[in-house]
């Protein structure tokens, strides 16, 4: 037994009516049951997990031939890592999660069956396993957001736990009848009354500061709102088993849990050969990847800031305080940041109103407006003479003037020499400089096919399918990206999987990125979890990226600034004939590694069976996947080792110092 952990292997778990008073992790290793936690119950079959929180209530039903593993923590450690310890209940653990937490686990349990001298390996990775728990209590309280009755009245009575509390005072400051508050707590609580409820959040958060502070209990009691100690100390007594000052006293032997009337399995080799030896093998990596740190490696290149280039249809009808946010919440680390407007020309006076709509509010933020001439041949040009244009340059002129630029940038689709020359000619009457973009159009150009007019461009705007051909024309390429847009459950296709390695791929190759703002808006206006978005989670993976390039391959970048190191990281494989495995890295490093952290992205298929007319035609069309569902986690780094699971992208930071 140890104060700060306990790892048991009990055979036919069988509880009724238990509260924890620490934090409990049970894997199912053989068999079924169920486990109940606060009225909510989960099925378990072999390999799930389950965390249970202080003060859950649960109870456990299991076969008779089940098997299960309990791991006991600390609370003291657990609080350390996590600060959503007061809002979270328990869970059933998602497969992502399982996937981030298992390898820790394993590890725990071989050393408790081969090597239990070992106790500061153990307690290492004890510590590592509080760290993934907290964080992902902190993301399931993220993505558990969105507020029900009973949350709000729960986070009432947490605010307002330490005051005197009456029914009716309780309904009013929520909008409530005192039936509807009633209803609320009998029918979606396990307590039968409001004055229960009130009582288990005083002592769960008393029995909070008994196990950090070291305060007497008497005035733990009054500052959580119990006027009379002796009511207290029974109420803590009926719910916990234990009086406070016993838990605080004897609180080593309180993180083990015992169990009556169970079988107890020790701990050894043959268990763990009966047991876990097919868990290690499924959780072991046959993947390796040994990634060389040295002083000594020589950069390959420097990374130089991205431009960055938006559109939207809704930037107009933004105000600037909601496009300065836009611009430094998500493009803070960009070299420049321009803004794509379309215009067009067939509605003048609605060009001209724009315009300087525009130039006044992007002026103002310190943003570059390029303006699209979306279609403009020379059928318009001979039909409508240059009159139009003309005006339209006149309107930025004296709008660009009064702002003290010289220059304006012009965007176009058209390919004719012809155009190209007239648009030049007509921008340099006006401005001593014309910088010209030009949206490369989606078919199979080659960028030889462009040589009588790239005297003219500044930069070409090529889509994925584009990238491997322009690669001698990389200093003048801007990546479009327009076309990830995931659909509103943040789902996105196969291709815009294999698009992400692309983009960081040939990250050398572009200047700079174009992408669309408006699906981003929804996640910064409208409440919804910007964890959701994959797209920007994988483009600040790669906005972080700075110094020099010192190893890059298929697979990972690694880059250096200073003592500081980043990898980005694949591990995507799109075909369903083959199973992709996980890699796991390895830091190879005779220096301490610190202030590591990282990021992880995880792809999950997710069938869209709705497409009726392409079952009919092929039946396996069926099981493939339509779209991918991502996850945005937080793994650590455990002895300098990085697994990065099948279906994913990974970014690591940390430092070395001599």
């Amino acid at each position: 037994m140890n104060g700060q952990f306990s790892v048991k292997l009990l055979q036919k778990l069988n509880t009724y009516g238990q509260k924890t008073v620490n934090v409990k992790l049970i894997y199912w290793v053989k068999g079924q049951g169920t486990i109940d936690i606060n009225l909510k119950q989960y099925h378990m079959t072999e390999g799930d997990i389950v965390l249970l929180m202080l003060n859950d209530l649960y109870q456990i039903q299991s076969d008779d031939d089940a098997v299960t593993l309990v791991v006991d923590l600390s609370f003291k450690d657990y609080v350390k890592y996590a600060s959503e310890y007061i809002d979270i209940s328990g869970y059933k653990l998602s497969n992502i999660e399982k996937q981030q937490v298992l390898p820790i686990l394993m590890n725990i349990i071989e050393l408790e069956c081969f090597n239990k001298a070992d106790e500061q390996t153990t307690l290492k990775m004890i510590k590592h396993l509080c760290v993934e728990l907290g964080s992902m209590s902190h993301l399931y309280r993220a993505k558990t957001q969105n507020m029900t009755v009973l949350d709000e009245v729960h986070d009432y009575l947490i605010s307002h736990h330490t005051k005197k509390l009456k029914k009716q005072e309780i309904a009013n400051a929520l909008n409530m009848t005192n039936q509807e508050l009633s209803n609320v707590i009998k029918y979606q609580t396990p307590f039968q009354s409001i004055n229960q409820y009130v009582n288990d959040i005083r002592l769960k958060c008393a029995l909070i500061d008994i196990l950090k502070e070291h305060r007497t209990v008497e005035d733990i009691a009054y500052q959580h709102g119990f006027n009379h100690y002796s009511r207290f100390i029974n109420l803590f007594k009926d719910s916990y088993g234990y009086t406070p000052k016993e838990i605080r006293k004897q609180y080593h032997s309180l993180t083990t849990s015992y169990y009556e009337n169970i079988q107890y399995l020790p701990l050894s080799e043959q268990t763990y050969q009966s047991y876990f030896h097919k868990v290690k093998h499924y959780t072991t990596v046959s993947n390796n990847k040994d990634i060389i740190l040295s002083s000594n490696t020589l950069p390959i290149c420097h990374i130089e800031p991205k431009d960055l280039f938006i559109t939207s249809q809704q930037l107009l009808y933004l105000n600037e305080h909601q496009i300065f946010y836009v611009t430094q919440h998500l493009f803070s680390k960009n070299k420049h940041v321009y803004v794509i407007i379309p215009f067009d020309l067939t509605d003048f006076s609605a060009v001209q109103r724009m315009c300087e709509y525009y130039l006044t509010k992007l002026n103002y933020l310190g943003l570059t407006p390029i303006f699209y001439f979306k279609g403009l041949d020379l059928t318009y040009l001979e039909q409508h003479g240059f009159n139009n244009v003309n005006q339209l340059f006149i309107t930025l002129f004296y709008s660009r003037f009064v702002n003290e630029v010289d220059g304006v940038s012009i965007m176009l689709d058209s390919t004719d020499k012809q155009v190209i020359q007239k648009v030049v000619n007509e921008v340099r009457q006006f401005f001593n400089r014309c910088t010209l973009y030009l949206s490369v159009p989606h078919r199979d150009v080659r960028p030889y096919e462009f040589n009588e007019i790239d005297e003219y461009i500044t930069s070409y705007f090529i889509t994925f399918e584009q990238l491997t051909t322009w690669k001698k024309y990389h200093h003048k390429v801007i990546l479009d990206t327009t076309m990830l847009n995931m659909n509103q459950n943040g789902e996105i296709t196969q291709q815009n999987i294999i698009n992400f390695s692309l983009m960081a791929r040939y990250y050398l190759m572009h200047k700079g990125i174009s992408f669309s703002l408006d699906f981003l808006l929804q996640y910064l206006f409208h409440g919804r979890n910007m964890d959701n978005n994959m797209f920007l989670a994988f483009f600040n993976m790669m906005n972080q990226l700075r110094g020099d390039i010192v190893h890059q391959d298929n697979q990972i970048i690694l880059t250096k600034f200073k003592f500081e190191y980043q990898c980005l990281a694949f591990n995507m494989n799109i075909s369903t004939a083959e199973q992709l495995q996980d890699l796991q890295l390895n830091f190879k490093t005779t220096q301490p590694m610190s202030h590591a952290e990282s990021s992880l992205i995880t792809y999950t298929k997710a069938p869209n069976l709705n497409h009726h007319q392409d079952q009919t035609k092929n039946k396996d069309n069926l099981f493939q996947p339509h779209f991918w569902k991502g996850q945005l986690s937080y793994p650590t780094i455990i002895n300098r080792k990085y697994i990065l699971p099948s279906m994913s992208i990974g970014h690591i930071k940390f430092s070395l110092r001599s």
